[in-house]
């Protein structure tokens, strides 16, 4: 049975992953130098060639996702709500984001990164925790 601070745990260790997924990049020698030597002559992502893509969705998109896990943190309804819709959303945006090269250790790390934000997702909505996001909860469910 999932607590709240076992879930608020979950949300730190998803982050934490997350946070190590974008800067694993900037460690020097992660890729080996073929794969650096590719990574460097592919193309922009499309995404970047259209600014109106850039900055009305994904910018807002990235907002949302950090409401949502400031609002799962707390245990509003609404961070459950903003969670999963930025989740949806967001995969939209692959096709236009192009080809990627990844090392080894950033491929784990979008691996634990992606299963733990199930897991975020799935406890928020069908464990003992969920209760927890009532509109209406009593002083004494605290948070």
């Amino acid at each position: 049975m999932m607590s709240t601070k076992q879930f608020r745990m979950l949300l730190v260790f998803y982050f934490v992953s997350l946070i190590a997924f974008f800067t694993v990049d900037f460690i020097p020698g992660v890729y080996p130098a073929l794969l650096d030597e590719l990574k460097a002559h592919l193309p922009d992502p499309e995404f970047f060639g259209m600014p109106w893509l850039l900055f009305g969705v994904g910018v807002p998109l990235v907002f949302a996702s950090l409401l949502g896990l400031v609002g799962l943190f707390l245990l509003k309804p609404w961070g459950r709500f903003i969670s999963l819709y930025s989740t949806l959303i967001s995969f939209f945006l692959y096709p236009v984001l192009g080809a990627t090269v990844s090392s080894g250790s950033q491929a784990a790390l979008a691996e634990i990164s992606a299963i733990l934000w199930g897991a975020v997702l799935a406890c928020a909505y069908f464990s003992p925790v969920s209760a927890q996001f009532s509109k209406n909860r009593s002083v004494e469910g605290g948070i």
